[in-house]
């Protein structure tokens, strides 16, 4: 039985989730980079980007949560880094 649905080109809206629902689809995948949780709207469910370079340790970079961390910490460090290096700037 095929049960899940994906999004074609991943767009969706209340009339997609609507009529996904309705052709009795349990699931359908988005291409929203991100984790499902218990919580998470079983026809909104996100991805983790896995390319076809990437290696063992990228997929358990990345699946793990990991990946998500540090693209979070480094979002914070550049801005941080650029103020650190404008006061240690010699006057």
């Amino acid at each position: 039985d095929i049960y899940a649905f994906s999004y074609p080109n991943g767009g969706y809206s209340e009339r997609e989730l609507r009529l996904v629902r309705e052709a009795g689809y349990r699931c359908a995948v988005t291409v929203e980079p991100g984790f499902n949780t218990a919580g998470t709207d079983p026809y909104r469910l996100k991805r983790i980007c896995i390319d076809d370079p990437d290696g063992i340790d990228e997929l358990i970079v990345k699946s793990s949560g990991l990946w998500g961390a540090i693209r979070a910490l480094s979002a914070h460090a550049a801005p941080l880094a650029a103020a650190l290096r404008r006061r240690l700037a010699p006057r």
